[in-house]
């Protein structure tokens, strides 16, 4: 079935749950192509990641759809963002996204609008400041200031994974400078503003983060600027193993005022 609208389906899959036969399952759900990609990783944790991905990918998108996997087509734009090539998700606007780190691949669908999803492993130690001093806007800059420690790690991931999610939903990858566009974060909210080059308005794109382990942090951006907010389900999946929904800590969201 479809993502409603006003909605946005995450499935996340935590790689530590994937066993070596699932691993050998999803061989056969790649393409040609796609395992021959994973033969030229030269670490297994790369060249599993790419496996889970394109498998997880291979069984959410075509239920959507009711495909077969096999039928299940790809493109990009110029930008490289991949979408949907089959003539079902072209009617049904089905738009996805996918986001991998080290232990964790989240995936976002939903239609009629466009989405980006990031997530970070927040326990890999980052020169935070110095990062966000090259990157970051000058408010993001001045936030990220009063912060030390493990603290500014988190609080700098928080930032990166908001701005990943936009870009990514955006569709224009690093074209566009990071410090065009910011966050004002607060307890259970985030407040997102642009530049006054930007060619549209901050309030067309609402986000979501939450925190999907102890060293994970997700964070989801749409285009919607109808006065019904955004909904979200959160799956946690094994793919062809099982797929229950779940809640976590949501660390923020933008609100309508």
């Amino acid at each position: 079935m479809l993502p409603p609208r006003h909605h946005i389906d995450v499935w996340l899959c935590y790689e530590n749950e994937i066993s070596e036969e699932l691993l050998h399952a999803y061989w056969p759900l790649l393409t040609e192509a796609e395992r021959t990609k994973a033969l030229r990783f030269h670490f297994a944790a790369d060249r599993n990641r790419h496996v889970i991905s394109r498998a997880l990918l291979r069984t959410v998108l075509p239920a959507y759809l009711g495909i077969p996997h096999q039928a299940l087509s790809f493109r990009s734009d110029q930008f490289g963002r991949p979408s949907l090539d089959n003539p079902e998700a072209l009617a049904a606007r089905l738009d996805f996204n996918l986001s991998h780190t080290a232990g964790l691949i989240a995936l976002g669908a939903t239609c009629d609008t466009v989405v980006g999803v990031d997530v970070e492993n927040a326990s890999r130690q980052q020169p935070a400041m110095e990062m966000a001093s090259r990157f970051f806007s000058p408010g993001e800059v001045a936030s990220l200031r009063t912060f030390d420690g493990d603290a500014l790690n988190l609080e700098f991931f928080r930032h990166w994974t908001l701005k990943e999610s936009y870009l990514k939903a955006y569709g224009v990858g690093l074209s566009l400078p990071l410090d065009r566009f910011g966050f004002r974060l607060a307890a259970q909210r985030a407040e997102f503003y642009l530049t006054a080059a930007a060619e549209h308005r901050a309030e067309e794109w609402q986000f979501a983060q939450w925190r999907a382990s102890t060293d994970h942090l997700l964070a989801v951006c749409a285009r919607h600027d109808d006065v019904v907010p955004l909904t979200f389900t959160l799956r946690h999946v094994v793919p062809l193993h099982r797929s229950d929904e779940v809640e976590l800590p949501q660390l923020c969201r933008t609100m309508r005022s």
